[in-house]
């Protein structure tokens, strides 16, 4: 599971929600197994207001590896703190139905299993796959252990010192560097955070998350790309722009643009450009 540098707000305003869950209704049937268990549309009803009402949102993401497909689940902060862990499982056509929707049965299980497991929700049986197979057991192995270390970091995790006030000059250094990573994160995310995080309340937690949701856009990776093309550098920025892009490190890939964009009305001076 990984984490924001501080999860202080997030857990206090956890605990809060925790306390104000409804149950989740046992609104569905396992038509081989009989036994009665909460679907992930009342799971999401028990504890979607709770949520709301204490600053915390869910965010779920699938993603396919191999054979593998796999969700991860952040839960979101109004301070920027978060946590988030994931769940992977192999996607098995089942009898009588498509690829697609094996595909969408997985999705919805894995996300019942992470919801109700992160926010520590009741769902009733656990037993409620389509097949009596070894793949619930090794689910319900997986979400044991999301819950574990979830116990551990957030309810059982030693007091966090209270953060230190900056001086003027830090808040500004801050507040420079949140609105730099503003101009690389999509509008959604950019909309969410201007609504949800004031100036006076910015953070290097929420500077940390903002930079995980940095990214180039084609047009931006090309340009970014001539530009280092024309540095008399021998290739050397190019070269760890294109290793920070392959390796996802957006943050870096883009600090790098823009040195190489400050760097040019200097080299125009340089005798080795030629210009006089």
């Amino acid at each position: 599971m990984e984490r924001s540098e501080s999860i202080q707000n997030l857990a206090e305003a956890l605990a809060k929600a925790q306390g104000e869950f409804k149950p989740a209704e046992l609104n569905s049937v396992n038509p081989f197994l009989k036994n009665k268990y909460a679907d992930l549309g009342a799971i999401i009803e028990a504890s979607r207001e709770p949520l709301s009402k204490n600053g915390l949102a869910v965010v779920q993401i699938p993603s396919m590896t191999d054979d593998a497909l796999t969700i991860t689940m952040t839960l979101l902060h109004a301070s920027g703190e978060w946590i988030q862990s994931s769940l992977s499982l192999k996607v098995a056509t089942g009898k009588g139905m498509t690829e697609a929707q094996s595909m969408g049965s997985t999705i919805t299980y894995l996300r019942r299993y992470l919801w109700s497991s992160m926010l520590a929700i009741y769902t009733g049986d656990d037993s409620d796959g389509n097949e009596k197979t070894e793949k619930s057991d090794k689910l319900k192995q997986q979400a044991a252990k999301i819950v574990k270390q979830y116990d551990s970091d957030v309810h059982q995790a030693a007091p966090v010192e209270p953060p230190k006030e900056l001086t003027p000059e830090e808040q500004q250094k801050l507040k420079d560097a949140i609105n730099q990573a503003l101009n690389y994160v999509d509008g959604k995310t950019k909309t969410a955070f201007e609504t949800s995080v004031k100036p006076d309340k910015y953070s290097q937690a929420s500077l940390d998350v903002l930079r995980g949701k940095m990214r180039l856009n084609a047009d931006e990776l090309v340009q970014a790309r001539e530009l280092m093309g024309t540095l008399i550098d021998n290739g050397v920025r190019l070269e760890k722009f294109n290793a920070c892009v392959k390796a996802g490190d957006w943050y870096g890939a883009i600090i790098l643009s823009e040195e190489a964009e400050a760097l040019i009305p200097e080299q125009a001076d340089d005798p080795r450009t030629g210009n006089d």
